[in-house]
């Protein structure tokens, strides 16, 4: 690897360390099911509730679904709802750097009634998409519930990636043989 990268990238040499640990390192840090998780359309978030992310040629449509605790009344399902967003804000961001989503982006938030938690989850959008080294652009959410976002891809989109993904699934599979 360090013999590789001599060639190509020699300033990240140093960076290069010899993993000897007994737990195999995709194990460690669940990389397989990171994969996983990046090639389906649903990911599930912390609290219960999902995204479901579409892809088609014109844009990406994310959905933000409720878990099974939102069947409260009043405040408290209010309270949930905004619970869900949030972490539907957070994963969003992730899943965006993650897929190398580009394009028009539009989200469909679970509709909230009270304005300032909408502030709340455009704050948050905000907040989470800072670490993203491509531009993005976020728009507030309309009264529907919907937002969109725009951003520059970085690399290449995840039909590409997929198709990294089995040719080096299949070159391990060769080398396991």
């Amino acid at each position: 690897v360090t013999s590789y990268l001599q060639d190509i990238a020699p300033d990240l040499c140093d960076r290069v360390e010899l993993y000897d640990k007994r737990i195999p390192l995709f194990d460690k840090f669940n990389i397989e099911e990171e994969i996983n998780n990046m090639l389906s359309k649903r990911v599930p978030l912390p609290n219960g509730g999902s995204l479901v992310i579409e892809q088609t040629e014109a844009l990406v449509s994310i959905d933000v679904n409720g878990g099974h605790g939102m069947f409260g009344h009043g405040s408290s399902k209010e309270k949930a709802i905004l619970d869900v967003n949030l972490a539907a804000a957070k994963q969003i961001a992730r899943e965006l750097r993650l897929r190398d989503i580009g394009g028009i982006i539009v989200v469909d938030f679970i509709d909230m009634a009270d304005d300032s938690n909408k502030r709340l989850v455009y704050e948050e959008v905000k907040k989470a998409v800072e670490r993203d080294r491509s531009m993005v652009k976020v728009s507030e959410l309309s009264r529907h519930g919907l937002m969109e976002i725009t951003r520059k891809r970085v690399w290449f989109s995840n039909s590409q990636f997929s198709l990294c993904y089995l040719a080096f699934v299949h070159l391990l599979g060769l080398m396991k043989c």
